[in-house]
């Protein structure tokens, strides 16, 4: 496992060279999926959560084994008394007056108890894959969301540097004009206090980056001493939006009944409590115990081989309460079940309705918006340095072109954020669904 790990890492850092140049010696590029497919391989929690799948078959292998016979040596005597009868040496001069008795003895199980115990048990390996796709959907929920956040800091940081390096080529040149008494201090100190506002942000985006960072690379699986970042996809959004739209709440809400964890456990369940209520019952039966037995001089005969068959009389313990726990556990299973599905289908309804808000907005802001604030923005450079417009102005376009990226960055990661939601609601990936 640590040679593919580091094997891929390797080769991630090796791609980087063919995309950036000269990439930084601790620096790992992914895009969103090789990052995805790290995940699935190192992620300890999954690999935790997939021995249980192990643990869950070994029990079906113990459920089909028979139970062990029993061998039993007694009535040995130690020593011999005046009244001792002489029975025969048993091995060279040994034995003589010696008296031993010996029993092996099955259990055997009725009422089909073994194969009900197997049924059980392989109900619960069932169980336990159901629990891990859970896992798995919670993680990469997680995982989704947090690639999302490292995403839009590495964005907005990106953002931010250029503007700061543009907005420092002109404080050094309105220092320049300061010096030579062609501009006004007060302006100069002004911008110099946008600078340091600006910084500021830059800052707190870093320390952003710096906790999504963290969350990223321990679900990945990598050392601390890397640094995570994505490479830029083809398109903004990682998945058809047009395809996506193309679905209806009725699909989504069937497709869900079929594939949801969640649902598929709460389904087990009640399969579980069936079986258990009918390994219960058939312990109302008592299992039969057969024996043979042989006895040296301690019978009318010297050697007495004998047949014993043993039982229980089921006459106080019928298992009555393990048989009502069952009964109990199967009407907890229907209503659980029943509890489930609602919740599923309001979780489904909910992220499908606030997908389609947040993607309706984020068309609107991405429908030529920024290429147009874009090219607003060099031509309020131009005008400032040529004297067209004021300052105020000028910082005033400034503050509101950082917002208005921020706000379109971060309605892009709640458009992901969302959909992915969506996925975690339905159980299976969106963009895989067929429209109806």
């Amino acid at each position: 496992m640590h040679i593919r790990k580091g094997l891929f890492l390797l080769l991630c850092s090796l791609s980087t060279v063919g995309l950036r140049g000269q990439p930084a010696l601790d620096t790992l590029h992914f895009s969103r999926q090789h990052a995805e497919t790290l995940f699935l391989q190192q992620n300890l929690q999954l690999l935790a959560a997939r021995l249980d799948i192990g643990r869950a078959e070994a029990q079906v292998i113990q459920a089909r084994l028979w139970p062990n016979p029993t061998l039993s040596v007694g009535e040995i005597n130690l020593w011999t008394n005046a009244g001792a009868e002489e029975l025969g040496s048993l091995t060279g001069h040994w034995g003589n007056t010696a008296q031993v008795a010996v029993e092996v003895e099955q259990l055997i199980r009725t009422a089909a108890k073994r194969r009900k115990e197997l049924e059980k048990e392989q109900v619960g390996v069932a169980q336990a894959q159901t629990n891990f796709e859970n896992v798995l959907r919670n993680l990469k929920l997680e995982f989704r969301n947090r690639l999302s956040e490292l995403e839009f800091t590495q964005q907005q940081s990106q953002v931010y540097q250029r503007e700061l390096h543009h907005f420092q080529q002109l404080l050094h040149a309105y220092g320049r004009g300061v010096e030579a008494g062609h501009a006004s201090p007060g302006s100069y100190l002004r911008l110099q206090a946008f600078e340091i506002a600006l910084l500021q942000s830059i800052n707190a985006v870093k320390e952003e980056n710096l906790h999504a960072q963290r969350a990223v690379k321990a679900l990945m699986g990598i050392a601390a001493p890397y640094e995570v970042k994505l490479i830029d996809e083809p398109s903004p959004l990682p998945f058809p939006v047009d395809s996506l739209r193309n679905l209806d709440i009725g699909t989504l809400i069937s497709l869900a009944q079929e594939s949801h964890p969640e649902l598929k456990a709460a389904e087990l369940e009640m399969v579980y409590a069936d079986k258990w209520l009918a390994a219960e019952r058939a312990q109302r039966v008592p299992d039969v115990a057969v024996a043979i037995n042989y006895d040296r001089g301690g019978n009318i005969m010297r050697d007495f081989v004998g047949l014993n068959v043993s039982m229980e009389l089921p006459l106080f313990n019928r298992n009555q309460g393990h048989i009502k726990v069952a009964r109990i556990a199967q009407e907890q299973g229907e209503i659980n079940l029943q509890q489930k599905r609602n919740e599923t289908t309001n979780s489904i309804v909910q992220a499908w309705q606030e997908l389609l808000i947040t993607l309706d907005y984020y068309e609107k802001l991405a429908s030529g918006f920024e290429e147009r604030i874009d090219a607003m923005l060099a031509a309020y450079h131009r005008s400032f340095a040529n004297d067209d417009i004021s300052l105020l102005e000028y910082l005033d376009f400034l503050e509101t072109y950082l917002s208005n990226k921020t706000a379109t960055m971060e309605t892009r990661k709640q458009v992901q954020q969302r959909y992915e939601a969506l996925n975690y609601a339905i159980g299976r990936q969106v963009a895989a669904i067929p429209a109806k």
